[in-house]
């Protein structure tokens, strides 16, 4: 099983059955390692895509906007939380609050259509709490800190600007390192997370720097069936 980049370009199976190639530097030398059998493609997660992942908001923040590239899919129902982060007093471990989530109605205002929103917040049920982030194995979630609260994300309607809000304890202010936002194009009792696992053959395992390629047939194409919404558009 390898953790895959956080991308979702395509569904979860798209590759379900497929073929990896992973190749490695070996004696100065990029050589195939492996040739495997695909037995699960999953591509569904939370993702920090409004800032770089080790980029976080001022811990005295309340409210932040971004807007969307104008190929993302339009109209897409989006996900988004919000965690508080803090650290370890030797900055080795990061741990986040549970977080907060609001969704909303991306619509592209280039493409002439009529505008609409909608909000929603509430917390993730427990069993749904990410314990660890792929790629940041030193991040973990913690009761011990104070999650923000009264998150709300609304698109304006005349900048097309995302609009976050959100509150936070300002006796708790001092004690956190920031805010970090994540999205995502599936809520949250679909998701899957970013992996692929492959057939145990008895072939080396993948390391930290292999390249992967995967690859599958496909007799037609669907860019609605086979990629993500926020590609497609709902």
């Amino acid at each position: 099983l390898a953790d895959t980049s956080l991308y979702d370009q395509y569904i979860n199976g798209l590759f379900d059955n497929g073929t990896a190639r992973v190749y490695r530097i070996v004696n100065n030398q990029f050589s195939l390692i492996r040739k495997s059998k695909i037995i699960r493609y999953r591509a569904s997660g939370w993702q920090s895509e409004f800032l770089p992942a080790d980029t976080l908001l001022s811990p005295s923040s309340t409210q932040a906007s971004f807007r969307f590239p104008g190929w993302y899919g339009s109209p897409s129902v989006i996900w988004v939380k919000i965690v508080a982060v803090t650290t370890s007093v030797d900055n080795t471990n990061a741990f986040e609050s549970s977080p907060a989530v609001a969704f909303f109605t991306w619509k592209n205002l280039n493409d002439g259509s009529a505008q609409i929103y909608r909000t929603a917040s509430g917390a993730l049920p427990s069993q749904m709490q990410p314990q660890q982030h792929a790629g940041d194995v030193n991040s973990f979630t913690s009761s011990a800190v104070s999650p923000p609260t009264g998150f709300t994300a609304v698109q304006n309607l005349s900048s097309g600007l995302i609009q976050l809000q959100w509150k936070y304890p300002a006796a708790a202010v001092s004690s956190i390192r920031g805010f970090r936002l994540y999205r995502s194009s599936w809520p949250s009792q679909q998701q899957e997370g970013f992996s692929i696992a492959l057939q145990h053959d008895g072939t080396p395992q993948i390391l930290a720097g292999d390249l992967v390629f995967v690859d599958t047939t496909l007799r037609s194409w669907s860019r609605k069936q086979f990629s993500s919404v926020r590609i497609h558009g709902t």
